[in-house]
């Protein structure tokens, strides 16, 4: 019987249900859009930047001393930067790059540049002690350099000798933070394969000079503070935020101003869905009186008239939920992820809106009868 009287209400007032539904479906897809937008700011910015290790990288290229001139960096640079940094209060690394400025020629003819990280920095365990790394596309792995034995004579330097040993060799992934540190005839080595192919060339000297120096933080918020600091101490550093000053608070801002624009899409849905269920509720005053004078609680009111929202909210979720899946397809909304969250997020706002018109049902379903009528004649 109440099934009956559901339908019967559900299809007087089928105009109003159908709106309530087409308005959610409309807003739950724009939100699944501006949110998606949003999630792809926020993984974008999480990958280039707070992920990024280079983007988390300060290089120091030279310093300036008092007259002008610029020097190359040297071992005393590492212990004066320690003390520069050392009460900063931020957790980093100190990175020094060397290179061989030599050319070393390979079994093919080609001459290349051999550099290494301290402590392998940024190859990590990956790099063992017979390979090299290449950013030039080369389709072996195998790789011969013949070593020149350098000897220093009447303030030049002279090789009549070198001494050929074979590596392996790999590639570098084009998603790898090495391709920053890395020109087409250079080739990164591990510290202990440096040292070997360093010792060989140059067996009258042990000094092994510094190219560059790196100061790798654990958060990018401390890249300008140190980067100040080193400025200001007559190094001269480069880093990723050096020409984008407003870059990461522009991401922020962006994803900032889609949460609140998200915000207020969920508001308004629910607003608008409890303020046509209220709307109609007012013209059903006679209808719940008439419920009432035939013996019906308040709860079989609540679900005659709760019914018909509970359909259509489930078949709009369906229709959402395929409306996602379909955006997922055409790359507007850009991970799976994404559409659980959207989803999720269509079911919490469903839920809501359908308490508060649970409670607004059960407010009307309590009033005496006599003002129900009343309020059914102020209402004709």
């Amino acid at each position: 019987m109440e099934y009956e009287i559901s339908k019967m209400i559900a299809n007087k007032k089928k105009y109003i249900f159908r709106i309530v539904m087409a308005i959610f479906i409309l807003i739950a897809i724009t939100i699944s859009i501006i949110g998606s937008f949003a999630i792809y700011q926020y993984d974008i910015a999480k990958k280039n930047f707070v992920d990024n290790e280079f983007a988390k990288t300060i290089e120091i290229s030279s310093f300036n001393e008092q007259d002008n001139q610029v020097r190359k960096l040297n071992g005393s640079d590492i212990k004066k930067l320690e003390k520069l940094l050392v009460n900063t209060n931020h957790r980093y690394k100190i990175i020094e790059e060397h290179q061989i400025n030599f050319g070393i020629q390979t079994d093919n003819g080609n001459v290349v540049f051999v550099k290494s990280f301290s402590g392998d920095f940024f190859v990590g365990s990956t790099l063992k002690a017979k390979d090299l790394i290449t950013k030039k596309r080369y389709k072996r792995t195998k790789l011969s350099l013949n070593i020149p034995v350098i000897k220093t004579e009447n303030g030049g330097y002279t090789s009549d000798t070198s001494i050929k040993k074979e590596y392996n060799l790999y590639n570098i992934d084009e998603a790898s933070i090495l391709n920053n540190y890395i020109k087409e005839d250079e080739l990164i080595v591990s510290e202990a394969t440096f040292k070997e192919i360093f010792n060989i060339m140059f067996p009258e000297n042990r000094y092994i000079e510094i190219e560059k120096i790196y100061i790798n933080v654990e958060s990018i918020e401390d890249i300008r503070d140190i980067a100040k600091i080193l400025s200001n101490n007559n190094y001269n550093v480069n880093h990723a935020f050096e020409y984008y000053d407003d870059l990461d608070t522009s991401v922020e801002k962006l994803i900032s101003l889609s949460v609140v624009v998200l915000l207020i899409l969920l508001i308004f849905t629910v607003c608008f869905l409890t303020g046509l269920f209220e709307l109609m509720l007012k013209n059903s005053v006679g209808d719940i009186a008439a419920l009432k004078h035939l013996g019906y609680t308040k709860r079989m009111i609540a679900k005659i008239y709760l019914y018909p929202m509970v359909v259509r909210s489930i078949f709009s979720l369906i229709i959402i939920c395929i409306s996602n899946i379909i955006l997922y397809k055409l790359d507007i909304i850009n991970s799976f992820r994404s559409i659980i969250i959207f989803q999720f997020a269509s079911v919490i706002l469903c839920i809501l809106a359908l308490i508060i018109m649970y409670i607004r049902i059960k407010y009307y379903s309590s009033i005496n009868i006599l003002l129900l009528i009343k309020k059914y004649k102020v209402e004709e």
